[in-house]
């Protein structure tokens, strides 16, 4: 496992080993996080308020992203066509009010998307093509406002109580098997294909 702390650090390539896990823990003081392609195979990169532009080697197993006690936003925009980890990316959360943006993946990502907002009042919002293996969103609110999702395996959404539906409602999004937990909201879900509804709790209609 790399673990990085980023703290006014200069503009940089970071290449470690691909067979592990790749942990960003972002201090407060760093916000509006944005991950992209870059035009080397094998590398993506991050930028953002209070942090300098930095390549770094797509991982073998998991990219990982933490961060501190305050609001929080990041947009997955775009990364590297080969990125790939076995595991996939995980997004913790924290106590504040966060908002996750999702673009796209790259073309080559066949993991696991999991975002898990933890307190606060968090957002997760699909707003492009984005490809995945298996996806999991525990935050109170759950959106599409642009592009396909396709996941190729078990769909597990949790608004977490919240009365904001979940709409991912884009023409062509293609799910397998979804999974929803939504006691006190309704929920409009749009399917290409042959949808499978696992064992869901929905408040709404």
């Amino acid at each position: 496992t790399a673990e990085i702390d980023y703290k006014g650090v200069g503009e940089n390539t970071l290449s470690f080993g691909s067979s592990g896990t790749l942990l960003f823990n972002f201090l407060d003081s760093v916000s509006n996080i944005q991950f992209d392609a870059t035009d080397e195979s094998g590398f993506s990169k991050m930028s953002g308020t209070g942090l300098t532009t930095t390549r770094f080697t797509n991982p073998g197993q998991e990219l990982r992203v933490e961060w501190g006690s305050t609001n929080f936003n990041a947009t997955f925009q775009s990364l590297d066509n080969n990125f790939n980890p076995t595991t996939g990316i995980t997004v913790p959360g924290n106590s504040g009010n966060d908002t996750i943006r999702v673009a796209s993946l790259g073309t080559g990502f066949q993991g696991t998307l999991s975002i898990q907002g933890g307190a606060g009042s968090d957002s997760v919002l699909f707003e492009g093509d984005s490809r995945m293996g298996s996806l999991t969103i525990e935050a109170e609110t759950i959106q599409q406002s642009a592009g396909q999702m396709t996941v190729s395996g078990t769909s597990t959404l949790n608004n977490n109580g919240s009365s904001a539906a979940i709409q991912l409602t884009q023409a062509n999004n293609n799910f397998n098997t979804v999974v929803v937990t939504a006691s006190q909201s309704a929920v409009s879900l749009t399917d290409s294909g042959n949808l499978v509804l696992g064992g869901s709790s929905i408040g709404g209609n």
